[in-house]
């Protein structure tokens, strides 16, 4: 396709596509689950931000050790 046709023409072929998924999705999906409003989980709060932390730590460590690479270039 892409020796015969410009890829900016493959993806202004995919708008008509894209408009007859999004309307039979509106027409033939429906919602299933209920809404609520759950408690936040303060215990899953605290280990994700240390788990975070402690993996960015991780990542800056091998410039603080033997001269290794900046923790720039691991980003």
């Amino acid at each position: 396709m892409i020796e015969h046709v410009s890829w900016r023409w493959l993806f202004i072929g995919m708008i008509p596509l894209l408009v007859i998924v999004i309307l039979l999705s509106i027409r033939y999906l429906t919602n299933v689950s209920e809404t609520s409003k759950p408690k936040a989980d303060i215990l899953g709060i605290v280990y994700s931000t240390s788990g975070s932390e402690a993996s960015f730590s991780v990542l800056a460590t091998p410039a603080a050790v033997d001269g290794g690479m900046p923790s720039s270039c691991l980003v």
